[in-house]
């Protein structure tokens, strides 16, 4: 599907993530130094070529780093540009930071901490979090948004997610498209408040939440407790019953035999595991997950496992650990707009 999006939404979008930055974290996005580690072709390659782009990077003290190779070699000339360029902040994908901690952390060496991590595109994943913040001795501030939409929310000190009101209106929202109260998690439906060319109105994002309250941080805005994921990654039993894809990738904490994983639910009854193997895994590790698999998947459930060089991403770069071909089909209509 094309969207169309006009010069409003783009000025609002740019407000928005300054908005984020100077009245939520205290830095200037524009004129404090910092690495951006990422993988967009559009948002990347494009727009770092050439002279005139080279001297905007350097006006704006910008370093960036390409997170769609992450090779061994690739991310220990990563850590020495951190620790030459000395950023504020390092902006990232999720599962890229994540991947330079796990390097930092495998091979003994000391990193640079930035003030803060600034996370992106990526669901943060809870191990993900502890991880980032360990090895960069730093808060790790999560960042919501969308190409459709464009900026949603940003995370406060006190870990809440504060919905930019100003730029969409945001709803979670039960399988009827009903509110979910506080605490509860849901389907997120934005709506933009500034692209008129084409609004989008109750848009399904694809994301799921957990709905937040009042934040005691002082700022105003309305806030979603977590983003939880994507829809695709809720796993479906032929009874109707919705698995958490966060379920799965605690089977493969402390697995030091796997370097990556993806977890892909193929039928109600099949799932394939990809793996990047570091070492021969361990044939007990291995009965155990599937053990725990069939536990929530049932027992008739059968499990492909897959060795690879590399577990595929997206054409955005993202890895997912997780992800239904199930779900998204089989998912209830949400109710009609009120």
């Amino acid at each position: 599907m094309r969207i169309v999006q006009d010069d409003e939404y783009l000025d609002w979008a740019r407000a928005s993530e300054s908005y984020f930055f100077r009245a939520m974290l205290g830095v200037d996005f524009a004129s404090t130094r910092k690495v951006v580690l990422w993988g967009s072709e559009r948002d990347i390659f494009e727009g770092s070529m050439g002279f005139k782009a080279s001297m905007l990077n350097w006006l704006r003290q910008t370093t960036y780093l390409n997170s769609f190779r992450m090779s061994e070699s690739t991310m220990g000339r990563y850590v020495e540009l951190i620790n030459r360029k000395r950023p504020v902040f390092i902006k990232a994908y999720a599962g890229s930071i994540y991947e330079v901690a796990c390097y930092v952390l495998k091979h003994g060496l000391t990193v640079h901490k930035p003030r803060f991590v600034y996370s992106a595109a990526e669901t943060l994943r809870p191990f993900m979090r502890e991880c980032i913040e360990s090895v960069f001795g730093c808060k790790v501030h999560d960042y919501y948004g969308s190409r459709e939409v464009g900026a949603i929310a940003g995370e406060c000190a006190n870990g809440q997610l504060h919905v930019f009101g100003f730029n969409t209106l945001v709803e979670v929202v039960d399988m009827e498209g009903n509110p979910v109260a506080p605490g509860q998690e849901g389907r997120v439906l934005v709506t933009t408040l500034h692209n008129v060319s084409m609004p989008l109105i109750r848009y399904e994002i694809g994301d799921t939440a957990i709905a937040g309250e009042a934040c005691s941080c002082g700022n105003p805005w309305p806030t979603l407790a977590r983003v939880t994921g994507r829809v695709t990654d809720h796993f479906t039993c032929a009874d109707g019953t919705l698995v958490h894809g966060e379920y799965f990738t605690h089977l493969f904490y402390f697995r030091d035999w796997v370097a990556e994983f993806q977890v892909l639910q193929t039928a109600f009854d099949c799932v394939e595991i990809f793996y990047v193997p570091r070492q021969d895994p361990d044939p007990k590790d291995l009965a155990d997950i599937e053990e725990k698999v069939r536990l929530v998947m049932g027992q008739e459930c059968a499990i492909e496992w897959r060795a690879v060089s590399v577990v595929p991403r997206t054409p955005q770069g993202k890895l997912l650990f997780t992800r239904s071909l199930v779900g998204a089909h089989h998912a209830p209509e949400l109710g009609a707009a009120r």
